[in-house]
């Protein structure tokens, strides 16, 4: 079994990317931190996660053409 997966352009058939596939503890490891930071970021409060989503919102905006390209080259979509 490969252990990684190769993305394709589907529109142009280039490689876009390769990944490694995740094993079970892999996934176990990322489901058991993914809860101690559900309740975590629970108990900050809308007001305490404000800081934390205004910065999200920001680097988003700061790499929205890089996020766009990237998207784009995984579909096979146009701008």
């Amino acid at each position: 079994m490969d252990d990684r997966i190769t993305s394709h352009n589907p529109r142009t058939g280039e490689q876009v990317g390769v990944v490694v596939i995740a094993r079970p503890e892999d996934v176990r490891d990322a489901v058991a931190a993914a809860r101690k930071a559900a309740v975590e970021w629970a108990a900050l409060g809308p007001e305490g996660r404000k800081p934390h989503l205004k910065a999200l919102k920001g680097a988003i905006v700061a790499n929205l053409d890089h996020i766009v390209e990237v998207v784009q080259s995984e579909t096979g979509k146009h701008k």
